[in-house]
């Protein structure tokens, strides 16, 4: 039976090729230039980097690597910890679920649905502006999922839809009009001609389109696509 003899060139080389591959490197031999090259490769190993060897630039590294990493930075390095929840919704803004709420803030929320208008998800309803909710939607029209009530307007409503299509299973009835119907229907055509867009249409938008509209509708995106 063979026995494996780790060394830490072999662990420097097993973590450069996987950097979660640290978890199963011997504590003895998690040295700083190993946890610094796992976290390197791969953001999220450092969940296995001991406690001692997580150093801010340790941390920022990770982090900047994969924003979901900020879960395994210590609270400890509470000064810090600011400037690493910035660096991660920039990088993605959906890593915004994972900032703690005493982190949070306006500008935490606006470089956080620039990146992905998804992230309007995760900001606290006090804090949803009409401001911030149009800089989501103008990101990605389906954030409109996201939008209170009192700020879907029908100007609104027309950014969601011309940037995404299926965002009109959000907009509000009063809103729906042959105008708005219709810009919706050019950007899913876009989808159709450029990307090949090919799952259940009728199921996933010509449903919420207006009953007096779909016949109109329907004929616009067949006779284009």
């Amino acid at each position: 039976m063979l026995t494996l003899i780790f060394t830490e060139k072999i662990c420097l080389a097993a973590v450069k090729k996987y950097g979660c591959n640290l978890e199963y490197v011997p504590e003895t031999l998690k040295t700083k230039e190993v946890c610094l090259a796992a976290v390197t490769n791969h953001g999220l190993a450092l969940e296995y980097v001991p406690e001692r060897l997580k150093t801010a630039k340790l941390c920022f590294i990770a982090v900047k690597k994969n924003p979901f990493a900020l879960e395994y930075v210590p609270e400890a390095m509470e000064a810090q910890l600011s400037q690493f929840y910035i660096t991660a919704v920039k990088k993605n803004g959906l890593a915004l679920a994972t900032v703690p709420g005493k982190f949070e803030n306006t500008e935490l929320y606006f470089i956080a649905v620039q990146e992905n208008g998804l992230a309007l998800k995760y900001v606290p309803k006090e804090f949803k502006t009409e401001k911030l909710c149009l800089a989501a939607v103008g990101e990605d029209g389906s954030a409109l999922e996201y939008v209170p009530e009192q700020f879907k307007s029908s100007e609104l409503c027309l950014i969601a839809v011309k940037n995404n299509g299926f965002a009109l299973k959000y907009v509000p009835k009063a809103f729906k009009t042959d105008v708005l119907c219709n810009e919706a229907a050019k950007n899913i055509i876009s989808l159709i001609v450029n990307d090949g867009y090919k799952d259940d249409l009728e199921g996933d938008f010509i449903d919420h389109v207006p009953f007096d509209l779909k016949e109109m509708i329907r004929e616009m995106i067949w006779k284009r696509t």
